[in-house]
């Protein structure tokens, strides 16, 4: 795909509407004939468009079947016809492809089978929405294996229903969803896409102050408080900290809450000058 086209590509600025998706039917009961929406598609090209490919797979139903086989199956099947016979003719004027669009909380609706107990007791420390959005990153994972590689892939987060600011930063992690490209419903003070009613639009945070949030699940509560407390600033995430601290003049850090590797990394930060404050 040219460079133009890719939604992580820093000009990328305006808001793309969700008029300019093409949604395709793509669960076990549709036929997978897609005339019409490869018509909307020509048209929307045709008038100096590009397009976004939304596939509609079932999986913001309530209590989706993760494990059922023949389901996966299928809605695989659909993919790949979308690969083989669909992306040849549109790749060029493709601007990104969609999985998903729905809740972030997956532990409101998760279908709770023997195994998935079994797994969640082996997992004490994992709270349910964590587990349950980690069963769907390992599956939305597989589904894009039968996508086009190079196509860029986005999943649409709605964190509104979600319970904290942290669980939240946590379950939409660019670690756990490393493949994606997210677009968050919902107020998190990060750099990245926004999906806004109608469509999806970059969103960049004018902040001169970064909270530094941490990998260790026991500083949840207070970096919340921290948040609260510093509303203009904008969250910078330990495991990507060297990635996401440009423009930053100063870093907030939860005393003792960073790794070793998280530490070594404010060194670098002041070395560039920059003020580094331990908050108790």
């Amino acid at each position: 795909m040219d460079e133009e086209a890719s939604w992580d590509h820093k000009s990328v600025a305006e808001k793309t509407p969700f008029s300019d998706w093409v949604e395709l039917p793509c669960q076990p009961s549709d036929d997978l004939d897609w005339s019409k929406e490869i018509q909307k598609a020509r048209s929307l090209i045709g008038a100096g468009r590009k397009v976004v490919w939304k596939f509609d797979l079932g999986l913001e139903h309530s209590y989706y079947p993760l494990e059922d086989e023949l389901r996966f199956q299928s809605i695989s099947l659909a993919l790949k016809q979308f690969t083989q016979d669909i992306w040849p003719e549109f790749k060029e004027r493709t601007l990104a492809l969609s999985l998903y669009r729905g809740s972030a909380d997956f532990a409101e609706t998760f279908e709770w089978t023997d195994r998935q107990k079994s797994k969640f007791q082996e997992e004490e420390s994992t709270d349910p929405t964590e587990f349950a959005a980690d069963a769907f990153a390992i599956y939305f994972q597989m589904l894009a294996h039968r996508l086009p590689d190079e196509a860029p892939i986005f999943l649409l987060f709605d964190i509104r229903s979600i319970r904290s600011v942290s669980l939240a930063l946590r379950v939409v992690s660019k670690e756990r969803f490393e493949h994606f490209l997210i677009a968050i419903k919902g107020s998190l003070p990060i750099d990245g896409f926004a999906w806004i009613d109608d469509g999806v639009e970059v969103k960049r945070i004018d902040a001169k102050v970064g909270l530094v949030f941490p990998e260790s699940r026991a500083f949840d509560t207070r970096f919340s408080d921290l948040i609260t407390a510093h509303p203009d600033a904008k969250v910078v995430h330990e495991a990507f900290l060297t990635e996401e601290w440009e423009g930053l003049d100063q870093l907030l850090v939860l005393k003792d809450s960073l790794s070793l590797q998280g530490n070594r990394k404010l060194k670098g930060f002041e070395a560039t000058g920059a003020q580094v404050q331990v908050v108790y």
